[in-house]
């Protein structure tokens, strides 16, 4: 008996070390996708990047801003703060803005993991993680310095407390999934409909469930909201103040104030509109992109067709087969999610990103679901399965790191949308003498446009373009030593410059074949 207990101990040993390196290998791959030429893929820098540095900044010099930017058309300021820290400890200014979501991004597979470990088999939950790790759409938010970053990680341990509220009736681990619940609102905007969600679950779960107490559930439930309302005290009372300008966001961003909504003729035409634009949001994902002008998005496919299919299967196998509570979450939140994107205006993938992490829960339960099915009708048949659906996720592995690092990574595709030429310039001005003053041609960007703002914030200089100041091209020494910045449909006007004053092109040779900008230093005497 003694021996025995010792070989078992051995053998259970071995299988923990053996688990907790394929665990830490996947989130080591998951930082490493997540890190990897961060400061130049995705090229550029967005202006909504920089209001995050900026803003980071600002607490960093007033101690606090507040629960709400109104800056990027008004966001919760949760995650700036988490840049805050990274602004103050990290020297490269885009890297310290992109480094949180990079990290929040690779926690959320680690996270994922231990979620699905909890509720299924060890190999479902690798497989999740795995998945995750390299999905194009949480890649792509991961490495973008945008808040919206720390939604998915948040859902998934939302999700594990209310997995493990539903199995042990612990009111702690109601009010850790309320008070988690409740941070959401200073995560994203579009949070409330999550909130929403599972609210919706909740009372599902109460209504079906014969089990246990019913007064335990329904004082867990009780404990859920209060936790919830306590955390979200501050930014109710945000939101509801005199002259605040919380609602701005949702009213600039609603469809019913579109054109398109204002023509429909009644509830009918209305319902029909949703309809067709929740199926359009589907379409969107996993077929037909089209592009999105602020994160990028759109270029490729979120979705790709093989890894849509195997989620649908998860879904499928995962209510005949397992029918556990975070199943039924999961199904709800990618159900229903969707209507965010429904009802407002672009944002398609934000909106829809924090479905990423139960897509790769359903992926994985469609293959370790299958082979299971397929033990059943013996071992050879399991071994065929198995195979079959091992090749099936290097299929989807292969699709999505395909679509973000080959697809996604042409820098010519994204310049325009993510600002690598007012970057290309901020950068170059960051480095001139401070007693340059700009003369600024753009017909995209101003001279205070965020991304220059942050990236060289002590430039001084003005809009000298149609779009954002008068044109001209006099020049006037007392401001200090001229210097000229064309942009876009403006950059050939550097050769008028050069016809009317003596001076050097100073534009860096790297740029000297694909120009993004141009410099001119004029002599005067």
């Amino acid at each position: 008996m003694g021996l025995r207990h010792t070989l078992d101990r051995i053998r259970g040993s071995r299988a923990l070390q053996l688990e907790i390196a394929a665990v830490a290998a996947i989130v080591l791959l998951a930082l490493c996708l997540r890190t990897y030429n961060l400061t130049t893929l995705p090229a550029g820098f967005h202006g909504d990047e920089a209001v995050i540095g900026l803003e980071a900044r600002r607490i960093l010099e007033t101690g606090s801003i507040g629960p709400y930017s109104p800056y990027a058309a008004g966001q919760p300021t949760g995650p700036i703060y988490l840049v805050a820290v990274s602004v103050a400890v990290v020297d490269d200014v885009v890297l310290a803005v992109r480094l949180v979501p990079a990290i929040l991004g690779t926690l959320t597979v680690l996270a994922l993991y231990v979620v699905m470990r909890r509720n299924f088999s060890l190999a479902t939950a690798l497989s999740a993680a795995g998945i995750l790790a390299v999905m194009n759409w949480h890649l792509h938010f991961a490495r973008i310095g945008y808040p919206v970053g720390a939604w998915p990680l948040l859902a998934v341990l939302i999700a594990g407390a209310l997995a493990e509220a539903v199995r042990s009736s612990d009111w702690r681990w109601w009010a850790v999934a309320g008070g988690l619940t409740g941070s959401g609102i200073y995560v994203y905007n579009a949070h409330p409909l999550l909130a929403a969600v599972i609210g919706l679950f909740i009372a599902g779960y109460l209504m079906v469930n014969r089990k246990g107490s019913v007064r335990r559930d329904f004082t867990g439930a009780l404990v859920f909201g209060l936790a919830m309302l306590i955390v979200m005290i501050p930014m109710i009372r945000f939101a509801t103040a005199e002259n605040t300008y919380y609602w701005e966001h949702f009213e600039r961003d609603s469809v019913t104030d579109s054109a398109a909504w204002k023509e429909l003729d009644g509830p009918v035409d209305q319902a029909r509109f949703l309809l067709t634009g929740y199926r359009g949001i589907w379409n969107w994902l996993c077929c037909e992109p089209r592009l999105d002008h602020v994160d990028g998005t759109g270029l490729t496919v979120l979705v790709p067709p093989a890894m849509f299919l195997l989620a649908a299967l998860g879904m499928i196998v995962g209510l005949g087969l397992y029918r556990k509570p975070l199943v039924w979450l999961g199904v709800l939140i990618v159900l229903i999610m969707p209507i965010g994107s429904v009802v407002s205006i672009e944002g398609e993938a934000r909106r829809t990103l924090v479905m990423a992490p139960f897509l790769a829960m359903f992926c994985a339960l469609g293959t370790a679901g299958t082979v299971e099915i397929a033990r059943r009708e013996g071992r050879r048949f399991a071994y065929v399965t198995a195979v079959a659906a091992l090749l099936v996720i290097g299929l989807v592995i292969a699709q999505n790191l395909s679509l973000y690092f080959r697809d996604f990574a042409d820098a010519g595709a994204q310049e325009l949308i993510l600002g690598k030429p007012i970057a290309d310039a901020a950068n170059f001005l960051d480095e001139q003498d401070e007693d340059y003053y700009v003369y600024f041609f753009s017909n995209i960007w101003s001279v205070n446009y965020p991304t220059r703002e942050y990236l060289a914030p002590d430039v001084r200089g003005e809009d000298r373009s149609h779009e954002f100041g008068e044109f001209g091209f006099a020049v006037d020494p007392a401001r200090g030593r001229p210097l000229f910045v064309f942009l876009g449909t403006y950059l050939d006007e550097i050769e008028t410059v050069r016809e009317m004053y003596p001076g050097t092109e100073i534009t860096p040779d790297s740029f000297a074949t694909r120009p993004t900008f141009r410099a001119f230093a004029p002599e005067l005497p």
